[in-house]
């Protein structure tokens, strides 16, 4: 094989590398929380990660309904945002995230004592559009595109891509 016909083999693998990746990356960015289980009626800081922004538009808020049963306090965004409670929404707003940035919002929260899988519904809103983290996975069905973030009470919760 001549040199020239090495660096048209590798310019052709380079390039479906590439675009499998970029086929790829939107199933793998998600709204992530951590940890992905709790103990029954424990309180903890969990971090819910954002891993993009909305279509390459900076994120300027994101709210996160709490299911029944779990209370939130001293919500903390990335830098600039303001993190605040109010009933069973936590919301972070006035900062901007840049779209390619990871943002990691927190919440101290308590949680029931009833052992389950919980989902947290969020809606992310960026300069331009806005994603809702809103679907449930189906048993035995493929992965939502927009799945909400789940955490296992005295269950296991689901595996972070």
């Amino acid at each position: 094989m001549s040199a020239t016909q090495r660096r048209t083999r590798i310019v052709i693998v380079a390039g479906t590398v590439v675009a499998a990746l970029a086929l790829a990356g939107p199933a793998f960015a998600h709204l992530e929380s951590s940890p992905t289980t709790v103990t029954p009626g424990s309180t903890v800081k969990i971090t819910f990660t954002a891993e993009h922004g909305c279509n390459g538009s900076p994120t300027t808020k994101l709210a996160i309904k709490l299911p029944v049963g779990v209370t939130a306090k001293k919500p903390v965004g990335p830098k600039g945002f303001v993190g605040s409670v109010a009933g069973s929404i936590i919301t972070f707003d006035k900062g901007m995230l840049a779209p390619t940035v990871h943002g990691a919002f927190t919440a101290t929260l308590t949680f029931p004592r009833t052992k389950g899988l919980l989902a947290f519904p969020a809606v992310q809103t960026c300069v331009k559009g806005s994603t809702s983290w809103i679907e449930l996975p189906v048993a035995g069905g493929t992965e939502p595109a927009h799945p909400a973030p789940q955490i296992g009470v005295g269950v296991k919760g689901p595996v972070a891509d």
